[in-house]
């Protein structure tokens, strides 16, 4: 069998700098002054509130590499990122600009600064949304991002059509259109609704269904995908997995429901209880106990990638905030040899930590896409 994985480095090799990290924080800091802006599906009362919270984050970057940040509580998780953040931003003041601030980083420091200013839920997720929005509508550029396949070259289709399975983790369609196949998106895809936004959903089947208090604009639908955005991988790789978890939780809840008279009167207590989630659950437990077939979305097909076998080819990935997937390839021992297209070689060094270098050969990448062009 023959996987491809496939990142960003193909949006920019085809898309010109305007699919960079660059050109994205760039959009995202200007795009309010469109004035096709989606401010009503970005839930700003202002449409600079999301410069203004840019600029904020960006001016915490000295304070968190001086190491002003570290006496706040952090998790595990969150320690491995502040460690991480300040080696990769050890120099940023020789060449300060928010346009090299990576974007999933923003979103780390987005977090500390909820810490510095005591910022709880509901507003910290109110804010975790809007600015997901707001790079979301940059990331997607008004469309160009989703009209890149027109600018592939046909000869790529001859590098395509090989592999069993192409992965990628990319929000956009275009590999998709190309190949004329179902692509597995790792983290989400713009054309996929959130469950949370999707009407037939399995969770909106409960007895509150969040698209009766949502705003939601069909004409704008991309902004309420089930894209992923986060700093951590660890925290990718929840919620990559998360429905398949909470599915294979709720068919023991459910064969406890039907086989068990005091699970039964314990779920119908649940249906009562002052707490949503627990009456979320209740039902969950009983509209599938009378329909087995109803589960909540596994989008993003974690549990595929680390099944694949034979060889892999990666192509236009950077390993920075992607830890997780090649986690998922570490302990994969089904797989027997993996080929890694690089950009540079700060790529080869951060791969040859997170692989074994054994089975593991290295291409550059600008070479590849010069054969198909």
């Amino acid at each position: 069998m023959k996987s491809l994985l496939v990142g960003n480095g193909i949006n920019i090799q085809y898309g010109s700098s305007r699919c960079s990290n660059k050109e994205i924080v760039k959009r995202a800091i200007t795009s309010p002054d469109d004035p096709d802006f989606p401010l009503d599906a970005i839930t700003l009362t202002d449409r600079h509130q999301a410069v203004w919270l840019i600029g904020s984050l960006y001016s915490e970057i000295p304070n968190i590499i001086r190491g002003d940040f570290d006496k706040y509580y952090l998790a595990s998780f969150e320690e491995t990122a502040l460690t991480s953040f300040k080696e990769r931003y050890s120099t940023f003041e020789q060449q300060p600009s928010p346009l090299n601030v990576g974007l999933e980083d923003y979103f780390f420091v987005l977090e500390l600064f909820f810490k510095k200013n005591n910022v709880h839920n509901p507003d910290a997720h109110a804010i975790r949304e809007t600015f997901k929005r707001t790079f979301s509508c940059s990331i997607y550029d008004s469309g160009y991002l989703e009209s890149l396949h027109l600018r592939y070259p046909r000869k790529l289709k001859s590098f395509l059509d090989p592999f069993d399975e192409i992965f990628t983790t990319n929000y956009d369609s275009n590999l998709d259109v190309f190949s004329e196949r179902s692509v597995v998106h790792l983290h989400g895809c713009f054309k996929t609704l959130s469950y949370l936004y999707d009407e037939n959903s399995f969770r909106n089947q409960l007895g509150d269904n969040q698209l009766d208090a949502a705003f939601f604009d069909p004409e704008k639908a991309y902004l309420f995908s089930n894209v992923i955005f986060s700093y951590s991988g660890s925290l990718k790789e929840f919620q990559m997995k998360q429905a398949t978890r909470t599915n294979a939780a709720l068919e023991k809840f459910v064969d406890g429901y039907k086989n068990r008279a005091d699970v039964r009167k314990e779920v119908a207590a649940w249906q009562e209880d002052e707490s949503r989630i627990m009456r979320n659950l209740a039902s969950s437990i009983a509209k599938k106990a009378a329909n087995p077939s109803l589960k909540f979305e596994e989008y993003y097909g974690a549990e595929r990638l680390q099944s694949i076998s034979d060889t892999l080819a990666i192509v236009g990935l950077s390993p920075n905030n992607d830890t997780h997937i090649f986690d998922f390839l570490k302990s994969n021992d089904k797989l027997r040899y993996i080929t890694y297209y690089y950009h540079s070689q700060g790529d080869i060094d951060s791969v040859r930590k997170l692989l074994p270098k054994d089975g593991l050969s290295f291409a550059d990448v600008r070479s590849l896409w010069g054969k198909y062009e």
